[in-house]
């Protein structure tokens, strides 16, 4: 993919309610318990420390917002790639460094 190919990814935060219409002020408070990137479920903290948090920025005839999200990585590799796409390359080719969370 080349840079002009890159999107801005969907983030979606939702909070699934037990009783979304009992009338209490409570229920108008939306308290997000999931999140989703790019139609894909995260696993995520609930620490406040690592609080999902948006940012709007400012940019010329758009509205749009940073957000800062901590999550739970299965997998982490950093890598470095020619201009070939990832998905023709053969498997195996490529030596990415893998990253595994400290003991």
């Amino acid at each position: 993919m080349s840079s002009d190919d890159a999107r801005g990814a969907v983030v979606e935060i939702i909070e699934r309610r037990r009783n979304p219409d009992d009338g209490s002020v409570a229920a108008s408070i939306t308290v997000p318990n999931e999140v989703w990137l790019n139609g894909q479920k995260l696993l995520t903290s609930a620490e406040p420390e690592h609080a999902i948090k948006v940012h709007q920025i400012e940019l010329p005839d758009r509205d749009a917002v940073l957000v800062t999200l901590t999550v739970f990585a299965r997998r982490v590799v950093i890598e470095g790639r020619d201009s070939e796409p990832a998905n023709t390359r053969a498997f195996g080719e490529a030596q990415p460094l893998h990253v595994s969370p400290a003991a």
